[in-house]
């Protein structure tokens, strides 16, 4: 009875350690992943500097991300 305590805690331990090592997305990759899903992608590009993203909806607003090679993201919308 102790051995089957220990197996199903050894196998607990387990069971979270492989679910928290999830990969956890980026502020950047959120971003682009929800302009992309609201409208057409018009211009992409990957730079030396970062990355560009210009997004434009269905009702005529575009919306460009980019990504500069610090990580830092920069949104602009126009209506």
């Amino acid at each position: 009875m102790k051995s089957l305590k220990i197996g199903a805690l050894a196998l607990g331990i387990l069971a979270v350690s492989f679910t928290s090592c999830k990969e956890k997305k980026t502020e950047a990759e959120v971003i682009i992943e929800e302009a992309k899903a609201n409208g057409e992608v018009t211009k992409e590009k990957d730079t030396d500097d970062g990355y560009k993203l210009k997004v434009e909806g269905v009702d005529g607003s575009e919306t460009k991300v980019k990504v500069d090679e610090d990580g830092e993201v920069k949104v602009k919308t126009d209506n």
